[in-house]
């Protein structure tokens, strides 16, 4: 017996479980299990499980599963993107929407931070910033939030904008426009249009944009009606002044007192205004603003200052790019520490420019004071016989576990998929 439900339907049927489910490993009593089909994965050579296991409906696209508990539809990832819609729509609240080339995670958490002083809201998860997590994060939201914050991240021109159809955000934010994804959106001019797309979308829905008016490529930004821009001043007239940002920054927001935001790198200070700006947009004053900046903590391996057994470390593990890593070494440079430790790994998704931009790292660490170490085999394409290159984790932890390093400031970046944070236990 096959069922079949309309939009409508399973939207009701999602209104009384626990949720969405795509991964077995994560069944909940009473959630609706979702058989994503992709390239190398079939989530409905599963769905049996997920009933077994406490689903209480399996959404599938294989006729072959029949029987009580299986909702069948066309397909399933378009089906979870049309629920998901479905569902923004029915909860009907505001959506902040961020995306950008770099920093976009952390002023997600720092704008989530920062508003949670005055209102109820909900998030992205990690990095479930795409195709699929945009989704999963808004029917994660229910009636009791005031607001949500969904990022948005992307490699291809096209992705931002789909994104903006599904989510529907009232207010977007875009960081900066970098070399994040550079091979795959095919050059620096695809990432501006891709990352504009969110811009495109407010403006068509009348929507409002957050920007940054130091940024010139948000020129077009600058003469949409319903644009808030921000910079060292905000739109109730408040100014803020930074007296440092390494290892720390300390800045006052007005005629306020200076306090710490446990944030380092002016890369830093500018996902900090960017909170300050929502704050301000949306209704808070400057002492609850500051109160909620101190109190902020950076997790997820990203700009996390850790003491370590013999040294403390910067670990910013959680992604790379050539315009991240050279914030991150502009900030390590700053840094009044009398040892350095520089261990880069490889950055991904650069396309035709992969070599280019290692090379361009690598030459500018050989001029740099500070010790380096650099992790990959991007890296060890252009300088395999430089003894401070290793072609793999593995390679160089075997390394490093002979050296005695104490009393170091150490720098860690690298794309994810390295996981260099494991590193942690060696210093």
């Amino acid at each position: 017996m096959m069922n079949t439900y309309g939009l409508k339907e399973v939207h009701a049927i999602f209104l009384k479980s626990s949720g969405i489910c795509i991964d077995t490993r994560k069944i909940e009593p009473n959630c609706l299990f979702l058989a994503i089909k992709g390239e190398r994965y079939d989530g409905n050579k599963f769905a049996q499980d997920a009933l077994k296991a406490g689903a209480s409906y399996a959404i599938v696209n294989d006729l072959s599963l029949q029987g009580e508990g299986f909702i069948h539809v066309g397909d399933t990832l378009n089906f979870l993107q049309e629920l998901s819609t479905y569902h923004r729509d029915y909860l009907d609240i505001p959506i902040l929407s961020i995306t950008g080339s770099n920093g976009k995670t952390t002023t997600k958490e720092l704008c989530a931070h920062v508003l949670a002083a005055k209102y109820h809201l909900k998030c992205t998860k990690g990095n479930l910033n795409n195709h699929i997590g945009v989704p999963l994060t808004l029917l994660s939201l229910d009636t009791s939030l005031d607001l949500a914050i969904v990022e948005m991240g992307a490699n291809h021109v096209g992705e931002i904008a789909a994104l903006s159809e599904i989510a529907k955000p009232n207010v977007g934010l875009i960081t900066n426009i970098g070399k994040a994804h550079i091979g795959e959106f095919g050059g620096a001019e695809n990432i501006k249009k891709a990352k504009l797309e969110l811009f495109q979308y407010i403006r068509k829905t009348k929507g409002v944009m957050l920007y940054n008016e130091d940024y010139d490529y948000f020129e077009g930004i600058r003469t949409y009606k319903k644009s808030v821009k921000y910079s060292d001043h905000f739109l109730n007239q408040e100014t803020i002044q930074v007296r440092k940002s390494d290892p720390f920054i300390d800045m006052k927001i007005g005629n306020g007192a200076y306090f710490k935001v446990y944030l380092g790198g002016d890369h830093n200070v500018e996902n900090v205004k960017a909170a300050i700006a929502c704050g301000f947009y949306f209704g808070l004053d400057p002492q609850m603003i500051k109160q909620q900046l101190e109190t902020f903590k950076a997790t997820n391996n990203r700009s996390q200052w850790i003491e370590a057994k013999n040294n403390r470390v910067f670990l910013d593990a959680y992604n790379a790019n050539p315009t991240s890593v050279e914030v991150a070494i502009n900030y390590f440079d700053k840094l009044e520490e009398v040892k350095k430790l520089i261990i880069l790994g490889d950055m991904f998704e650069l396309g035709e420019h992969s070599i280019s931009e290692h090379l361009a790292i690598y030459q500018r660490l050989i001029k740099h004071e500070s010790e380096f170490y650099l992790i990959g085999e991007n890296y060890a394409r252009i300088a395999s016989d430089d003894p401070r290159v290793f072609s793999s984790k593995k390679e160089f932890e075997l390394f490093f576990k002979t050296k005695e390093l104490k009393g170091y400031a150490i720098l860690v970046k690298a794309s994810r998929s390295l996981k260099l944070e494991s590193l942690l236990e060696l210093f």
